[in-house]
């Protein structure tokens, strides 16, 4: 936690936005009790629990998810669905093209046919989001670029 401190800390003062890979319960408890949690965005987090997708919610952190690697890896399913029930919109990423198809629409694929799979709960226009609105608003380009809309 000490070297995590320092880094987060000297992003903050710099005014970088970071990321973070994460996999453990009690990561996300233990950044906030130590003043750390902002708007980090954290990769994959399959491992953490309900409570602390609300804590990166209300601290406006970011998740990313990458379905392709998670499955391919045994992380277990993608936080999409568990994302979305505690107020975060996650992003998509790719992370280990060398394991992986490297294109954004394979992951989209993915990512809507595991989460359908568990619940039908999502929709095209959700992956739409996730890979262009909500990936921008997470690298804090959301004013300038992201948006699909004509004009």
């Amino acid at each position: 936690m000490g070297t995590v401190a320092r880094e987060l800390k000297l992003a903050a003062e710099l005014g970088l936005r970071t990321s973070l890979h994460v996999e453990a319960g009690g990561t996300i408890a233990d950044l906030r009790e130590h003043g750390l949690l902002r708007d980090t965005t954290f990769v994959h987090a399959n491992g953490i629990s309900d409570e602390e997708l609300r804590m990166l919610a209300d601290a406006g952190s970011s998740l990313s998810i990458s379905p392709d690697v998670e499955l391919k890896m045994g992380f277990g399913s993608p936080m999409t669905g568990r994302a979305l029930a505690a107020g975060l919109r996650p992003t998509l990423s790719i992370d280990d093209v060398p394991s992986v198809g490297g294109d954004m629409f394979s992951t989209m694929r993915t990512a809507f046919a595991v989460q359908r799979g568990l619940d039908g709960g999502l929709r095209s226009r959700d992956l739409l989001e996730f890979a262009t609105v909500d990936a921008a608003q997470s690298c804090g380009l959301d004013a300038r670029t992201g948006s699909i809309t004509p004009g």
